[in-house]
This record gives structure tokens, sequence and C-alpha cells, in this order.
């Protein structure tokens, strides 16, 4: 099985691809979305590991495709390749290596347009203007509503965190009681870092 691997490559840096291993298949510089990229093609149960050690060469990030066990299917995850990567100079918590089965919803949000994710990122103006009520809002949805362990992981007292989510109400215009709207500030916040 082989998996594919994208690096941003970076100006200031030369990375030494001669000495990876003689199972990898480099490419130093294809030109990917205007940003200069280096391509791997490499053995599945080595990918993170040598993605790791190339973006390590080059110091920015990488993005590791999905397993395939027929080679004519490595453009798959190439192009699985380049969403993670997308998401791992994005996306501090997949940063500086994302691999794409570990990316959750990132997964979906990355086959929209920048535009798309613009306007589901629109639902959410006022509460992008207020980093702390965001970033608790967030913390609050990724942990399924759950008060203590919010609060525990912000660093923050209870009430702090009922604040800043009643400010977060205020702010969208959304109840963050109702499943259907708590759904779409989540996703609103995913696509926000990706733009």
């Amino acid at each position: 099985p082989v998996t594919a691997v994208a690096v941003r490559t970076s100006p200031d840096r030369v990375a030494a691809l001669w000495t990876l291993p003689r199972t990898v298949l480099a490419d130093p510089g294809p030109l990917t979305s205007g940003e200069p990229t280096a391509a791997l093609l490499v053995p599945s149960g080595q990918a993170i590991e040598l993605a790791a050690r190339v973006q390590g060469m080059y110091g920015t990030a990488a993005g590791v495709g999905g397993s395939r066990k027929d080679p004519a299917q490595a453009w798959r995850s190439w192009q699985e390749a380049l969403r993670a990567l997308r998401v791992a100079g994005r996306v501090p918590e997949f940063a500086p290596v994302a691999a794409w089965p570990r990316l959750g919803v990132y997964r979906m949000l990355t086959r929209l347009s920048r535009a798309d994710l613009g306007e589901l990122a629109e639902e959410i103006t006022g509460l992008l203007g207020d980093p702390d009520a965001a970033r608790t809002v967030e913390g609050y949805l990724d942990r399924a509503g759950h008060v203590q362990e919010s609060a525990a992981a912000l660093g923050v007292h209870r009430q702090t965190l009922y604040y800043r989510l009643g400010k977060a109400e205020r702010l969208t215009g959304r109840d963050l009681a109702d499943g259907q709207e708590r759904l779409l500030v989540h996703l609103a916040l995913k696509a926000a870092h990706l733009l």
C-alpha cells in the first residue's frame, strides 16, 4: 500500500530529499494552487514518520493522504494529502503534520470552495470579532456542551463560561440550546479556521 504526502516547501530551505529511503518517490517542487509543494509517494506504514521528517527539513507543514492498496489510485491519496496540508497550515491542533483519516469534519469542509467557507463563516461574523467568546463557544461545542469539562479545558470559571455563551448568542443571534443552530455555529467556527 502507498500513501501520498504533500509538504509545503520553503524558499529559505532546501530539503535533502535524496536522503530518504529508496522506497520513496519524491518530486521537490510541483506548484499546487500557487504554492510550491513537495510531493512524495511513500509506503503506507512509514507515511507519518516520513511526512514529519520532510516537514522538519522545510520547517513548514505537511499533509498525509489516505492509504491505497492499488498504486493506480495514488492520485486520490494525493488529493487528500493536499486537503490535509491545507488543514495543517491553518488549524493549530493538526499542525504541523495533518493526516487525512484523522481530520474529522475538516474532511468535508476542505471540499468546499473558499466562497462557500466564507458564506458559512458569515453566519457568525459578530462572534469572530470576539476571540474569547469564539474560543469559548468552540471549546464548549467540541466537548458536546459539557460545562464542567469545557470550563476546565478553557481555564475559566463556570460562570465565565455561561457569560461568554450568552454573549455569543447575542452576537450571533443563534440559540445554542437549539441543535440545528448549534451545529451551524460549530461548522461556521471550523470553516473560519480554513479562511
